[in-house]
């Protein structure tokens, strides 16, 4: 082999990665304005899509990053999440959401809203309960019913992809909803003299 052949091979071989290459340097821009519209992205075991609706719900809430965390709970409660989000991040939005759920039932009951025999209800009427009685905002409602999707998806899906850090802002946001219905139905209690 002479050295022009050899500089032709060379450049036959090089040529079309140098291609793809310089489409990327030339395209990464135009590229990069694009992926900010992906709502999710897969890559073996995570996916994009729980953490961004998991923002988009604490804007809705107008909570800034940080604040859920303020809401008072029980020190032991919340080791507990934590604790099983690094174990199992799919348990730990569960066990997120049943709290939401026994508060909220707890804070109609309270009300006379539902009757004392009442256990978890089903979702629709739970929300509907929480509405009527002016224990949950309509953007609260809103978030809460995408916050159920991602429930779902979390217990029903075979690889859901959720990070614990993931769960544990959903146990926050969880969290948040529940002290916040608890206080409204403790403000509408009866005070007794």
């Amino acid at each position: 082999m002479d050295t022009l052949s050899f500089v032709a091979q060379l450049i036959d071989s090089l040529a079309w990665p140098i291609m793809v290459l310089l489409a990327f340097l030339f395209l990464r821009n135009p590229i990069a304005s694009q992926l900010q519209w992906l709502t999710r992205v897969k890559y073996k075991e995570f996916e994009a899509e729980f953490s961004r609706q998991i923002e988009a719900a604490r804007q809705e809430l107008q909570l800034e990053p940080g604040d859920e965390t303020a809401v008072p709970s029980s020190p032991e409660s919340q080791e507990y999440i934590q604790e099983l989000a690094a174990a199992s991040p799919r348990a730990a939005i569960v066990e997120a959401w049943i709290g939401f759920e026994v508060t909220a039932t707890s804070s109609l009951r309270q009300l006379d809203v539902l009757p004392e025999r009442a256990e978890l209800i089903p979702f629709p009427r739970l929300l509907a309960a929480l509405q009527q009685a002016e224990l949950l905002f309509p953007n609260e409602a809103h978030t809460l019913k995408e916050l159920r999707t991602l429930r779902n998806k979390a217990a029903h899906e075979y690889r859901p992809g959720i990070d614990q850090t993931s769960a544990q802002k959903f146990a926050d946001l969880m969290r948040n909803l529940s002290e916040s219905v608890a206080s409204r139905a403790w403000e509408k209690m009866p005070k007794s003299c």
